[in-house]
């Protein structure tokens, strides 16, 4: 911990689990279960986790789809979905009977995020550069959205060796809003979406890498986003100006969390790396967590749990 920090970082407890490399995560909304989408060896899964005692509940298995690149609860509880690498399936289940509810070829390529918003609405982003909004219920398609390069272009970006599929989605807590990152080493980009439209209404610009992870805070003021070059920027949302830049990490910043109470911004590269904490109202780091795994890190604050390949780490702090 930092000399006088507010913060308290530490492991309450760790293992590894009997599931193979996770590569998404995502908790129902009361709080007492745990998704996690697998690395599609031997084939394409995602396992349920009783976070009570970490305990594998059910498995729904999902074929020779590659990496599950996202999973989702909406919020009433009733949907879990997940998005997969290989062909752009996008899938439902019915939480209370833990059935099918619906398949979809999503996206044209990987599925690469999932968001929900706030009236249970379903937002996908793909390797085909779109944005698609679905009927939880039905799996209809209710909009799609312009191609992020078409957007580039539009605002006079040289496309040459640039890449904007979109790696991560993020809806704003009001749900008036989705938020998309990429790029490349040579480029970074979040752009912002209107809903339900998905018409394009602005960017948020200033990585100069590659954008790898988007949080936002509870009140939809600020947007944190983390990339390759290393850097955790903290935007004001209502201005789309960038407030804050923090030399976060030596390589790429994985991922990016906000705590619930919206004060603090938690950060990981790889585990040599360790997990950054910084207070977002001044950019201070107030505290930092090693871990002896190298691999790279997912995060979830609100839930306070952090995952490594196939090892979880439940966390506190004060």
């Amino acid at each position: 911990m930092e000399e006088n920090s507010p913060f308290n970082l530490g492991v309450v407890h760790s293992r590894t689990l009997d599931i193979p490399y996770v590569m998404s995560l995502a908790t129902t909304p009361d709080g007492k279960h745990l998704l996690c989408g697998n690395n599609g060896v031997p084939h394409s899964a995602v396992s349920m986790l009783a976070l009570s005692d970490w305990t594998c509940v059910h498995t729904w298995e999902l074929g020779s789809h590659g990496n599950v690149e996202a999973v989702a609860v909406t919020p009433d509880g009733r949907y879990a979905l997940a998005g997969c690498r290989r062909d752009g399936i996008l899938t439902a289940w019915d939480l209370a009977t833990r059935k099918l509810a619906w398949q979809v070829e999503g996206h044209r390529g990987a599925v690469t995020g999932i968001a929900v918003t706030p009236d249970d609405g379903v937002v996908s982003a793909g390797k085909d550069e779109t944005l698609a909004i679905w009927n939880p219920s039905t799996g209809e398609c209710l909009a799609r959205s312009t191609k992020a390069s078409a957007i580039a272009e539009r605002l006079g970006l040289r496309l040459f060796g640039l890449s904007f599929q979109h790696d991560t989605v993020l809806a704003t807590p009001d749900g008036r809003f989705a938020l998309t990152c990429g790029g490349t080493f040579q480029h970074g980009w979040i752009y912002i979406w209107g809903l339900p439209s998905l018409d394009y209404v602005g960017q948020l610009d200033g990585h100069s890498q590659g954008v790898e992870d988007l949080a936002i805070t509870p009140d939809g003021r600020r947007v944190v986003s983390s990339g390759y070059d290393g850097t955790v920027r903290v935007w004001d949302f209502p201005s789309r100006g960038c407030v804050r830049t923090i030399g976060a990490h030596e390589s790429n910043t994985y991922a990016v969390c906000i705590t619930r109470d919206g004060r603090f911004a938690i950060s990981a590269g790889k585990s040599s790396d360790g997990i950054q904490v910084w207070d977002l109202s001044s950019g201070a780091r107030v505290d930092c967590l090693y871990l002896s795994d190298n691999s790279p890190l997912l995060l979830m604050a609100e839930d306070r749990l952090l995952m490594a390949s196939r090892h979880v780490c439940k966390l506190d702090w004060g």
